[in-house]
């Protein structure tokens, strides 16, 4: 098992690449929810209130109001209420598809899903980047997310400098 987790990361990391130059003045740190626990917006969201900071909310909407191993998901108020705080709304796939096992057709319907589910609660909102659920995509995953979204997130903790892969940062 590790060994397979570790060719399909490499793979993942090789292939399917948009290669950008960033160049931050200074140093940033992203906050990030996957999977959009009801904590993240009742708790988290008041945390990074009281500090003047926003994050992003990566919203999978066929997980609505569903038990997650982090506890109860978002419900539709979480979801409108992050959104009129200010925090980005982000896609995590409409059905949280698996980014390796997923074959990259049925994982871009799942993006396109999620995009007309959001437009359907918020009009005015705009999934502009994506994280991959569960595990390093494959290659087409990564080419496919690219035609929608300014950049996507992969997993680990890392810092972005340099030339990257903004399909998998």
């Amino acid at each position: 098992m590790r060994v397979r987790n570790r060719y399909r990361r490499t793979i993942s990391r090789l292939f399917g690449r948009r290669l950008v130059k960033l160049e931050p003045q200074s140093p940033l740190i992203s906050f990030t929810f996957d999977d959009f626990p009801h904590s993240a917006a009742s708790i988290g969201a008041a945390i990074l209130e009281q500090n003047g900071i926003r994050a992003t909310y990566y919203v999978s909407l066929g997980l609505v109001d569903h038990d997650l191993p982090a506890g109860k998901a978002f419900s539709l108020d979480d979801l409108m209420r992050v959104a009129d705080m200010g925090h980005e709304l982000g896609c995590h796939t409409f059905d949280h598809r698996h980014s390796w096992e997923t074959r990259p057709a049925l994982f871009e319907a799942s993006m396109a899903e999620n995009r007309k589910a959001l437009k359907e609660i918020i009009p005015s909102a705009e999934f502009e980047t994506h994280s991959y659920p569960i595990a390093s995509p494959r290659p087409g995953t990564k080419m496919r997310a690219a035609k929608y979204f300014a950049c996507c997130r992969g997993g680990g903790e890392t810092h972005n400098a340099g030339i990257t892969d903004a399909n998998e940062l």
